[in-house]
């Protein structure tokens, strides 16, 4: 199985490191916050579970620095995720402007499944590759599924729902 992974709000607690970037009294999206606040600490403990009983090359992220309430550039998205320590679980990353689609459309192979907090690219993965196990992961209130796909609260729900799923 492989496995494509948001990053934000499915592998990192994005709305704590925020708080804590600006209760340290740096602004978002700044080089200044990825080197005073240890993005490492906001790794989910299910997420980093998840990444380590599962093959390196069955792991890829598959990022947005389009997120809620934030634009940031590819630069300072690549430099948070490799400040968080997952990108030595995962075979590669990927951050791309704003949609995933031909991220997961060129990273699809056999059996895949593609996780996410944001209804807009599970809808687009859904429509796009229809072959592809699109589950939502809702972690946030800020994203709610509209759409009629399985739906985890954390990553150690997703391998019983994706065998469900194959059935």
């Amino acid at each position: 199985m492989r496995y494509l992974l948001d990053f934000d709000r499915t592998l990192f607690d994005t709305d704590a490191f925020k708080k804590a970037v600006l209760k340290a009294g740096y602004a978002l999206g700044t080089p200044e916050s990825l080197e005073k606040v240890d993005a490492s600490r906001f790794v989910f403990s299910d997420a980093l579970t998840f990444l380590k009983t599962h093959a390196k090359e069955d792991m890829y992220i598959v990022s947005s620095c389009t997120g809620f309430q934030s634009v940031y550039d590819r630069a300072y998205q690549s430099a948070k995720i490799a400040k968080s320590r997952v990108d030595a679980y995962v075979a590669d990353v990927i951050v791309v402007e704003d949609t995933k689609v031909d991220a997961v459309v060129s990273l699809a192979d056999g059996e895949t499944v593609f996780v996410d907090d944001m209804d807009k690219h599970l809808s687009a993965v859904a429509a796009r590759c229809p072959e592809v196990h699109v589950v939502h992961i809702g972690r946030s209130a800020h994203y709610p599924t509209t759409r009629t796909v399985p739906s985890i609260a954390s990553l150690s729900e997703l391998d019983a729902t994706i065998e469900a799923l194959c059935r």
